[in-house]
């Protein structure tokens, strides 16, 4: 949590400090605090794993499957993990934190009536409908009942579209909706949200506007203005 992070963070200032080197203390707590709040990757630990699985590992059936405190991630395809990176196995389910410290909770903001009417929405924040009612850099992201938002934490409010950072996510093989931008996986640009296109690609090969590589083979909806 953010209170063990600020306690570590200021023990590892004080040791290091206390050896004459304040610059190397600062340094050093600087890449501790980087450590503690990089995402794991997921690792795929077999199919009926006989330990408590720890945070990003699969696959779990159920949250008893997991060590205290994670519940059990279950997706489709190559859903992306909040708080996990990587797209791991096909299929496979992982322990997660459903309260990540390390990523902002996912807010439902009323602006009546929309939007549009109000000021852009920021990262993690909804409800959005297109990318426009985002602030620079963001993109909306749909999603149906409680989806996972790439980047953010907390499940939110049923069936509200959220604004994200772009970043490439899958809702499997065949996806029951349209797709946002940067999401996958797309046939063709019919699959896609109004003004996106459906990125084809042979393996892992960058799709303009998002961030990350992706389930290898898949297909992704892109704004062509950034290709």
């Amino acid at each position: 949590t953010s209170a063990i992070l600020s306690t570590l963070i200021d023990v590892a200032m004080r040791m290091v400090s206390e050896t004459g080197y304040p610059h190397k203390g600062e340094a050093y707590s600087k890449r501790l605090s980087e450590a503690i709040k990089r995402p794991r990757d997921l690792k795929f630990k077999g199919k009926n794993p006989k330990m408590k699985l720890a945070l990003c590992q699969g696959d779990c059936d159920t949250n008893e499957n997991c060590q205290s405190g994670l519940e059990c991630f279950q997706r489709a395809g190559f859903t992306s993990v909040p708080g996990c990176t990587g797209v791991g196995k096909y299929n496979a389910d992982y322990c997660y934190n459903p309260i990540n410290p390390r990523l902002p909770p996912l807010e439902h903001v009323y602006l009546p009536p929309g939007p549009l009417k109000g000021a852009p929405l920021g990262n993690c924040e909804g409800d959005c409908d297109t990318d426009s009612e985002c602030q620079e850099g963001f993109a909306c992201f749909q999603r149906n009942g409680f989806t996972s938002v790439p980047g953010c934490s907390g499940q939110g409010t049923k069936k509200v579209d959220y604004c994200y950072a772009p970043q490439l996510n899958d809702f499997g093989k065949n996806p029951n909706q349209k797709l946002g931008q940067c999401s996958g996986h797309c046939d063709a640009d019919s699959d896609c949200a109004n003004g996106l296109k459906c990125f084809q690609r042979e393996a892992s090969e960058a799709v303009p506007g998002c961030e990350g590589h992706g389930a290898a083979g898949y297909d992704y909806c892109y704004k062509p203005a950034e290709a």
